[in-house]
Formats: C-alpha cells, sequence, structure tokens
C-alpha cells in the first residue's frame, strides 16, 4: 500500500513538472522567445503531450528561431497527428499536397485529411471536398465534394462556403440553385471574403437567381475592389460608366461605406 502511494505521488509529481514546463513554453511563445519555447516544449514532447508536437512542429515548419526544417515538422506533426489532433492531421496532409519535405503523395494527403475531416476540422473538411473535386488521390466525385464542403460552408469557413455556392452555381453534382449559390456566397461575403464579394456583385448585375440591382451590384464589387480583388474593378467601373446615373452611383458608394462601418452585415439598406 506506501508503495503504490508513493507511486501515485511521483506520477502526479511528475504530471505537474510537465504541466508546468508546458505553460512556461506557451509563455515564451507568446513572447516569442522561441529558442526557450523550443526547449520547453521538447521536454514535454518526449512525453507524448500533443499540444507540445505540434507546437515544435510550427517551430520548425516556419523556422522560428531556427533554420526551417521539413523533416523535423513532419516528425513532431506526425507525432500529433497519430494521437488524433486534427490540426496535425491537417497540416501533415497539406505538407503532403505540396511536397513539402516529403515526394507530392495525393493518397497520403487525402488518408491525413479525410482524418482530421471525420473528427471535425473545418478546413480538412474542405480540403476533401476539393481533392474529390479535382479528383486528386481518389475518384472525381462531385456528391462527395458537396457533402464534405457542405460540412465545412456549416462550420463557416468561407472557402468552403465559396466552393460550395460555385458546386450550386454551376449545378455540377446537384441541381443548379441560384438562390442557395446566393445564400452561400453572401454568408462567406459577410466574413470581409474578396471573392464572395465579387461574385455577389456578378450575381446582382446578371440577376441570377435575384433581381437584377444596379447599385448592390455596384455596392458588392466595390468592396470586393477595397478587399483587393482586380476583378471586381474593371466591372464595377464598367457598370457605372454604362448603366448608372450620377445619383444612383453616389447611393451605392454610400451603401458600400455603411456596410464596411457594419462589418459587412445587414448590407445594402441606404439610412
Amino acid at each position: 500500500m506506501i508503495k503504490k502511494t508513493i507511486f501515485l505521488l511521483a506520477v502526479a509529481i511528475a504530471c505537474n513538472v510537465f504541466a508546468d514546463e508546458l505553460n512556461d513554453g506557451m509563455r515564451a511563445w507568446e513572447r516569442r522567445d522561441y529558442t526557450t519555447a523550443k526547449d520547453k516544449f521538447t521536454k514535454v514532447a518526449l512525453q507524448g503531450n500533443a499540444e507540445a508536437q505540434i507546437r515544435l512542429g510550427f517551430i520548425n515548419y516556419y523556422g522560428l528561431g531556427i533554420e526551417k526544417n521539413y523533416q523535423q515538422a513532419i516528425y513532431w506533426f506526425r507525432m500529433a497527428a497519430d494521437k488524433g489532433n486534427t490540426d496535425a492531421q491537417f497540416i501533415l496532409g497539406a505538407m503532403y499536397v505540396r511536397a513539402e519535405g516529403v515526394v507530392q503523395d495525393y493518397k497520403q494527403a487525402m488518408f491525413w485529411h479525410t482524418k482530421a475531416a471525420e473528427l471535425g476540422n473545418a478546413e480538412a473538411q474542405n480540403s476533401v471536398g476539393s481533392m474529390y473535386y479535382e479528383g486528386l488521390g481518389v475518384v472525381q466525385n462531385f456528391s462527395q465534394a458537396f457533402y464534405w464542403f457542405s460540412k465545412s460552408a456549416e462550420q463557416n469557413l468561407a472557402t468552403a462556403q465559396n466552393n460550395l455556392a460555385g458546386m450550386y452555381f454551376g449545378g455540377q453534382g446537384i441541381i443548379q440553385d441560384f438562390k442557395q449559390a446566393t445564400y452561400w456566397f453572401s454568408k462567406s461575403a459577410e466574413q470581409g471574403d474578396a471573392y464572395a464579394q465579387y461574385r455577389l456583385g456578378q450575381i446582382y448585375l446578371l440577376g441570377k437567381g435575384v433581381l437584377p440591382n444596379a447599385k448592390l451590384s455596384h455596392m458588392w464589387l466595390n468592396l470586393a475592389a477595397a478587399n483587393g480583388s482586380k476583378q471586381a474593378i474593371k466591372t464595377r467601373d464598367d457598370l457605372a460608366k454604362f448603366t448608372m446615373s450620377g445619383l444612383e452611383i453616389e447611393q451605392a458608394q454610400e451603401m458600400a461605406k455603411q456596410c464596411q462601418l457594419q462589418k459587412f452585415k445587414n448590407c445594402g439598406v441606404l439610412k
């Protein structure tokens, strides 16, 4: 009984020590003292802590305080991935796609991304959808692409919302539905996504699933241009030049200003 008590006490002390090391590592990470962070994380990672392992992966991947080392990054990401860490699984899959420290291997990428996707990782779900859409590492399957894009979009990932909207717009593997396309582009645009804002500008210009509305089109194109979309600039300027009156342009510009102030929510109504 005494031996068991001593053993349990030793385990508890060890756990506290490793918790302290991890916390010290996190504090060093936050102040960008990556040398100290690496030292602290290594001690804990060698005991199997997934959080420390993924942090070491990032230190090696980005070369934080050291030279970049993709092989070491892969080593630590794989350690964390094997423990079910979805961020590590997603990053490991992405490294197989980009051939970083490994030869390009879409099947391995799909393997790791699927593991993370099934555990609810939104970025991995979008990636699995993209791989099914493109037929990378798997047989092309629009139904599976739609399924995974939907899962990710419902978690509010803007890229997935764009991908899902694009499938609705093009009718790929599903019935074409411009209203659903508009809905999902709107969800992404509300997050400030320039591509979604550009596509909404097109939708209101062409009247796809909505009534044509030059002012709304100009508003979204103007917002997209402000967010860096070069495509939106010409479309906006041509719309203003050939279709709109001076008053309409002024109103659309005011709508865009209000939309920015409202962080892209409830846009399109002059106040």
